[in-house]
C-alpha cells in the first residue's frame, strides 16, 4: 500500500509550483490526489505475469515525403493584408498588455 498523501504534502507541492491554494482547495486537492494515488496503487497490484510488452518502435512514418516546391512570393502571400504596413512588414495591433 502506498503512503497516504497529506495536506502538508499538497502544501509543499503547491509551494514548489508557486501556487496559492485556499483551505477549501487544499482539502479538495488532497482528497482528489489521494484517490488518484489509491487507484494507481490498485493498478500496481495487478498480475502482469505473461503479459507481452509492446512498444511502439515498430510504427512506420505515415507522413508524406518532404518535397521542396516553389513557395509564394512575398507580394502574393501578403496580397490580402491591410494596407497599413511598415517597410514590407504587416502592422498589427499589439496583443500584449501595455
Amino acid at each position: 500500500m502506498a503512503k497516504q498523501i497529506t495536506t502538508e504534502d499538497i502544501k509543499r507541492i503547491a509551494r514548489l509550483a508557486n501556487i496559492n491554494l485556499s483551505p477549501e482547495e487544499l482539502e479538495t486537492f488532497t482528497a482528489q490526489i489521494g484517490d488518484i494515488l489509491a487507484y494507481v496503487d490498485k493498478l500496481s497490484q495487478l498480475d502482469t505475469k505473461g503479459a507481452v510488452f509492446k512498444s511502439q518502435t515498430d510504427l512506420s512514418n505515415i507522413f508524406r515525403e518532404d518535397i521542396v516546391e516553389e513557395s509564394l512570393s512575398s507580394d502574393k502571400a501578403t496580397q490580402n493584408r491591410p494596407k497599413s504596413s511598415k517597410k514590407g512588414y504587416i502592422a498589427i495591433k499589439s496583443v500584449l498588455n501595455k
